[in-house]
């Protein structure tokens, strides 16, 4: 019996010491990253984040929660996103006013600057109040297929009188990843009419309001999440192992042709076209950083604007590093007020 409790308790004592070497070694390595602070992508770099304005959507992959206030934290900037009761990025609806509804993704949105330092919201003082724009950005979800399903639920409660559509580099990407459901059946491009809902793979609305890619983090607590994000160490490996294999919206999208890929992007076009109920007040190409010239998105954009008509607004040559943040590529308070100055003077001089 003796012999037994003292292997019993060699065994706890081994267990026990390999439990607290394991914990100093990955303490004493988190301190050398800290120290040694190692280059890594911006994907995986450590910083404390805050993401909690999104919510589940009966209809498309996320929406933003009505009625919010919530910190917006990366590494890059601290925001605030403050929402209305139609879940927008804005005040209120005026209904006193002729209102314009800008669509888009994140650059609309505002990835990294304030409600009021947007181009959507500088665009209303640069028109001094005469019209009440309005930042459907990540509202309306995250490309042209979304922005046509949410326009065709919520246009006749907001009935603008035009529609600035802001359409990304990636939207070409974002639209081949998605799935167009009908009847709860996936749609083709012979199918006819808008689907039901458009589903993201890969891509989970959490609990606490973060919109992250599926997989065993986005599982776990909130606080979890945000303890792991700030390891050096975590980063560090993720970094250096996972750039192969690390899961994402992306490992869904569908194997397709390139004219297949392009005939769902103009698809999405014509929804959006026919959803807006020909208020298309024009297409606002959004520059990349770097661009000299049309991207394949923003050429097949430009051909079916000429088709129909609709003015495209681009003014790529005017931005430069200045109007990026440094790692996210976003713009920053510069590069929203350069589009909206010159959104306000390419609709002034169309007589809007």
């Amino acid at each position: 019996m003796e012999k037994a409790l003292g292997v019993k308790r060699t065994m706890a004592l081994g267990l026990t010491t390999v439990v607290l070497a394991t914990g100093l070694a990955l303490i004493i390595a988190e301190i050398l990253l800290r120290v040694l602070n190692p280059a890594m992508s911006y994907a995986y770099m450590p910083y404390e984040v805050h993401v909690s304005h999104f919510r589940k959507s009966s209809f498309l992959p996320s929406e933003l929660r009505p009625n919010n206030r919530s910190r917006f934290k990366m590494l890059e900037f601290d925001t605030t996103v403050i929402t209305n009761s139609m879940g927008l990025r804005d005040n209120e609806v005026d209904f006193s006013k002729p209102r314009v509804l800008c669509m888009g993704d994140s650059f609309t949105f505002g990835f990294g600057v304030e409600n009021d330092e947007t181009f959507c919201s500088i665009l209303e003082q640069l028109f001094q109040g005469k019209y009440d724009f309005l930042n459907a950005g990540f509202a309306d979800g995250f490309s042209p297929d979304t922005y046509a399903l949410w326009l065709s639920k919520y246009r006749k409660d907001i009935s603008p009188k035009g529609l600035i559509v802001c359409i990304s580099e990636n939207d070409l990407d974002e639209v081949n990843s998605n799935f167009w459901i009908k009847a709860d059946k996936v749609m083709t491009l012979e199918d006819q009419g808008l689907p039901d809902r458009i589903e993201k793979k890969g891509f989970i609305v959490t609990e606490d309001g973060a919109g992250l890619r599926e997989g065993v983090i986005a599982k776990l607590p909130p606080s979890m999440r945000r303890l792991l994000k700030r390891s050096y160490l975590i980063a560090f490996l993720r970094d250096r192992l996972l750039h192969d294999i690390d899961w994402s919206m992306w490992a869904y999208q569908p194997r397709g042709k390139q004219p297949q890929q392009d005939a769902k992007f103009i698809r999405s076009l014509e929804l959006l076209r026919h959803a807006s109920g020909d208020r298309l007040t024009g297409f606002y190409l959004i520059p990349s950083l770097g661009q000299t010239g049309p991207s394949r998105t923003h050429s097949m954009v430009i051909e079916f604007a000429a088709r129909y008509g609709v003015p495209v607004f681009s003014n790529y040559r005017d931005f430069s590093k200045a109007d990026y943040f440094p790692l996210d590529v976003h713009f920053n308070r510069a590069g929203h007020l350069k589009a909206a100055r010159y959104l306000h003077r390419a609709l002034s001089l169309s007589g809007f």
